[in-house]
């Protein structure tokens, strides 16, 4: 007996280690899942800034370039005078910080006007890119971006060169030149307050990081898009600075793994009572077995068994009576000799009692578990009611039958059994209720995208709308001031030179004349820079 116990130890402390390892490996699993769902979701948000980013970089150097193009059209509509070029050139500067010089180049590729950021002497860059740049866009009869040099200051600088062409004729370039860090510190100055840093590579070399930028999270979180250009293509790299990735975060992986341990701690428990109960269990079985195989040596051991075991004869007289079944029942062997059994049992079972006895006796088993189909209950001597596990043997001698009941109390089991059940019911549902809280939170962060991602694409569409207005009433505002009160003008002026020619006799008239024609040259050009801006 005592190394059937001795065996049963380790098979236990198996039984507990294996729940705690296929715990410990559950939560692992969740917790990585939980993890891996986090990093998306701040991938994607990352990413979405990025695309914004480059969406935003785009958006503007298109329209600086656009500006310089405007430059260039100046030719379509007259030919302009240095004071005009200078006017639109410095205002163009004004406007678009980060701009060193606006030239004007002759078809000779020499500098003819050029208008210089205040306090900037912009020297032109070597090695030929210059001349470079200026044939190929002569060449595309398109705009040229350069790549990001290194300017002979050390700063790093961009050029854009806009060929001129008034009614097919070739009339020089438009070339602008662009401090790099100030210009797209300019472009990114709305990004700064949303917590992300910026960087922008070409041909694998850094050229621009963004004012305010860390290299924190850099390395692990960085997202990279393309951003075509005119014949360049920029690698722009956005990541979250400390402050957005802390507003990112979820606090859904701790939860997991303080759940999951939880949980753990609680299979345990359970598993070591299971193995308890089925340990004590297993160990009455056996004390059954060896008290059937020791029939002969029956009186020694009946005087120490720890089951309560009672004898009766066919009108439930009681003829044996332990030890043990003292200790359950209360009753003394003297006490309980030669009463009926029903003393040790509920009245209210009484009548079953006697129906289970005489059927018992008519059948052809010599055993029957009486546990097995329903509980058992005795009564003690104080008049409580317990719980009982009992079995019942018939041996047959001759005309006389005798009854032998083997019973113990298991009010122990029971109560753990039913503390167990409890235990299990309220892990079921602290269960169902976390899968529903992890189901809510992840509909609500998939609205949540979805909300965001349609609210940038509204915002995107707005912008290119009001472009489009405000570019077609620009145009056509020009277009009216040109051919009409400009015209008109123009025609005053025309009238007022013959006018002029014809007054010989009269100087003050021929100086007044003058004045006229002067302030309707003034008029006129007032209306064509109307019309430009």
């Amino acid at each position: 007996m005592s190394q059937d116990r001795n065996t049963t130890v380790p098979v236990a402390s198996k039984f507990v280690a294996a729940v705690l390892l296929i715990s410990l490996t559950g939560i692992l699993i969740c917790w990585r899942l939980a993890a891996n769902t986090e990093r998306a979701h701040i991938q994607r948000m990352t990413h979405l800034a990025a695309s914004a980013v480059a969406a935003d970089l785009r958006s503007d150097m298109d329209a600086w370039l656009l500006g310089q193009v405007r430059l260039a059209k100046m030719w379509e509509i007259d030919e302009p005078n240095y004071d005009q070029w200078m006017a639109f050139a410095s205002l163009y500067i004004e406007h678009h910080p980060g701009c060193l010089a606006i030239e004007w180049l002759d078809p000779k590729y020499e500098e003819r006007w050029i208008a210089r950021s205040s306090g900037e002497k912009t020297p032109l860059p070597g090695n030929g890119m210059r001349e470079r740049l200026l044939q190929s866009a002569l060449q595309s009869k398109e705009p040229v971006l350069s790549n990001l040099f290194n300017a002979p200051d050390g700063r790093k600088q961009w050029l854009t060169i806009v060929p001129i062409y008034q009614k097919e004729q070739f009339r020089g370039f438009v070339l602008g030149s662009f401090d790099v860090q100030r210009s797209l510190d300019a472009m990114f100055e709305d990004i700064k307050g949303l917590n992300f840093s910026v960087a922008i590579e070409e041909d694998g070399i850094e050229g621009f990081r963004l004012d305010g930028s860390t290299t924190k999270n850099e390395q692990e979180w960085a997202q990279t898009i393309d951003v075509p250009l005119q014949r360049r293509t920029w690698r722009l790299k956005v990541w979250s600075k400390p402050e957005a990735m802390e507003e990112m975060r979820s606090n859904l992986p701790l939860v997991t793994l303080f759940a999951g341990l939880s949980a753990c701690l609680l299979l345990i428990v359970i598993a070591r009572m299971v193995e308890k109960l089925r340990a004590e269990i297993a160990e009455r079985k056996r004390m059954e077995a060896s008290l059937r195989a020791s029939q002969v040596r029956f009186a020694g051991i009946l005087a120490i068994s720890a089951e309560a075991i009672i004898s009766a004869d066919v009108d439930m007289r009681i003829t044996l009576y332990n030890q043990s079944a003292e200790n359950i029942f209360g009753f003394s062997a003297k006490e309980a000799l030669g009463q009926s059994l029903e003393i040790l049992i509920p009245g209210h079972f009484h009548a079953a009692h006697s129906r289970h006895v005489a059927e018992f006796s008519q059948s052809a088993k010599q055993s029957l578990h009486m546990s097995k189909r329903r509980r058992v209950f005795g009564l003690r001597k104080d008049g409580t009611e317990f719980p009982m596990a009992a079995s019942v043997s018939r041996l047959d001698l001759g005309e006389e039958k005798f009854f032998t009941i083997i019973c113990s109390d298991v009010t122990q089991e029971v109560r753990a059994a039913e503390e167990l059940r409890k235990a299990h019911d309220g892990l079921e549902l602290r269960v169902r209720e976390r899968t529903a809280e992890l189901e809510t939170s992840n509909q609500s962060l998939q609205l949540e995208i979805a909300e965001r991602k349609q609210a940038e694409e509204e915002i995107q569409e707005l912008s290119r709308r009001m472009m489009r207005v405000q570019d077609e009433e620009r145009r056509n505002l020009a277009r009216e001031l040109h051919d009409g009160a400009t015209q008109n003008l123009v025609a005053v002026t025309l009238n007022l030179s013959r006018i002029r020619d014809a007054a010989l006799e009269d100087p003050m008239a021929r100086v007044e004349l003058s004045e006229c024609m002067e302030l309707v040259e003034q008029c006129t050009n007032e209306l064509r820079t109307v019309s430009y801006l």
